[in-house]
């Protein structure tokens, strides 16, 4: 086994590393290829919070939820859509679906993105977030249990 150092993972096969912490307080650990697809290990180790609504123009997401629970916000032919994933859950995100994600304290997800993208492929989006920033965990809680008729785990 020969161990691949970032510099030669960067150099060589086009892998780069992109860790940040968000103003949300959010963690992100990414690798990312140069094709467009990348794995983000996200950390919210704070109180629950809202990602930013977007989509994608040919990438797909898929989510696991590692630690946690979210509540994942889509938004098709103008009808809001809101679900729950919990821990162990997988849900996948097909390009052109404008969406959001609430993750709840404490959360670990994995994001894989898939597909090929010679530039960003992150398009924001402001009336997702306008008919969801403003819901707070109580809110989606009540929304999601009057939906599904079950409490929340």
């Amino acid at each position: 086994m020969t161990k691949i150092t970032n510099d030669i993972a960067t150099s060589d096969y086009g892998i780069t590393f992109q860790h940040e912490k968000m103003q949300s307080g959010e963690l992100r650990f990414r690798l990312v290829s140069e094709d467009g697809s990348s794995y983000t290990r996200t950390v919210n180790p704070n109180h629950g919070v809202w990602q930013n609504s977007h989509y994608h123009q040919s990438i797909k997401e898929t989510y696991i939820v590692q630690k946690g629970w979210v509540a994942v916000a889509s938004l098709i032919d103008d009808v809001l859509s809101l679900e729950i994933a919990n821990t162990g859950d997988t849900f996948a995100v097909q390009p052109l679906i404008i969406h959001n994600l609430y993750l709840s304290a404490d959360s670990v997800i994995h994001t894989i993105k898939q597909g090929i993208s010679a530039s960003n492929d992150w398009f924001g989006d402001y009336d997702l977030d306008k008919a969801t920033k403003h819901l707070l965990e109580e809110d989606i809680k009540q929304i999601i249990t009057s939906i599904q008729n079950k409490p929340l785990t």
